[in-house]
């Protein structure tokens, strides 16, 4: 079993190298997504709104929540307030930036199945998309509200090396932290990844729909490779928080049931932290091709991220009219970047 004070230093040197690179990532997009080729879109607008949430989470995660816990002056047991706010606002930055990427997902999916509709006309006025976005900001609020507002403080008594202290926690009582570990998980990753699975496989459908009368057998196969390629748009959800979201509930009622020691709560809380922090990296600068054709960046963006890049450049100039991604401001080339953007949320 391993040291409860090594557990504290690997979370915090994991942390160190994970926020700066993080944080950077996310800065190093939104000066990206702020060129002329791409503010005027929706895309480039949400995925800045993404990266700036991505790296608020970060920081929060590490600086205002785990890193003053894990140094002894942990700011969120000064009284029950702090206890409830703390824990609220953790909550919500973690969400964040998790549902605009379902806001960017909708987008996409509005342009390549209903490009005339008009619904997608208006949120193609910026107006539109930033009430949306506060939408969602306010659903978030109210959603964690009831969960987050049953943890209180409470003075406990601390006996090591023989010395009674006083100190105080943050509790809050099994039925309610399992209820609260639940809802976390729904409204975090499983309720999303639901959305987004669903969107991406109606993209898809009308996609293959357009091209079915046109598609031979000889081109079946890259027609399947694309398809299978943009329903893994957003694997992040997948491959981390949707699983990381279910084992999180779990390790919930096990802990309530069997009783784990607090070393090996430690540890399952720590590969929580450090999945959840990467979670949070957005990887679009490594993906970005700042130059039509360029062939090194072109290895470069397949060895890093999905090869459906040309792929789906061509499938969407195919399928959507294009005087109508010339009024809407919307060129295939720009929605195969923020396509491949779009990855981590």
């Amino acid at each position: 079993m391993l040291n409860q004070n090594f557990i504290i230093q690997l979370y915090f040197y994991c942390s160190v190298i994970i926020v700066p690179i993080g944080s950077v990532f996310n800065i190093v997009t939104i000066i990206i997504f702020l060129r002329k080729r791409f503010r005027h879109t929706n895309y480039g607008y949400i995925s800045c709104v993404i990266a700036f949430f991505n790296t608020i989470a970060l920081i929060w995660n590490f600086v205002f929540y785990k890193y003053f816990k894990l140094t002894g002056t942990d700011l969120s047991i000064f009284s029950s307030w702090s206890c409830y706010l703390f824990r609220y606002c953790g909550r919500m930055s973690q969400q964040f930036p998790v549902y605009i990427q379902v806001l960017l997902t909708l987008t996409k999916y509005l342009d390549i199945s209903s490009p005339t509709s008009k619904i997608n006309f208006a949120l193609k006025k910026r107006i539109y998309i930033n009430v949306a976005i506060f939408g969602v900001l306010i659903s978030i609020i109210c959603l964690n509200l009831p969960s987050s507002f049953k943890y209180l403080k409470k003075e406990i008594l601390i006996d090591k090396f023989n010395r009674t202290r006083s100190s105080s926690v943050c509790t809050i009582n099994r039925i309610n932290e399992l209820l609260s570990n639940i809802s976390s998980a729904l409204l975090r990753a499983i309720i999303p990844f639901i959305i987004i699975t669903l969107l991406n496989i109606l993209m898809v459908k009308k996609l293959m729909d357009s091209k079915r009368r046109m598609c031979f057998k000889k081109n079946l196969r890259k027609e399947i490779q694309f398809s299978f390629g943009l329903c893994l748009i957003n694997s992040s959800f997948l491959i981390l928080n949707f699983p990381l979201a279910t084992t999180y509930v779990l390790t919930s009622i096990v802990y309530k049931i069997q009783h784990l020691s607090q070393e090996k709560e430690d540890q399952i809380y720590l590969v929580h932290l450090i999945c959840n922090a990467i979670s949070y990296l957005y990887y679009g600068p490594l993906t970005k091709k700042f130059k039509v054709g360029s062939d090194d960046q072109a290895k470069l963006a397949k060895q890093i991220n999905l090869p459906a890049d040309e792929m789906f450049k061509n499938k969407i100039g195919q399928t959507v009219p294009k005087k109508t991604l010339k009024k809407r401001y919307i060129d295939p080339y720009t929605i195969t970047l923020l396509n491949l953007y779009s990855v981590y949320g």
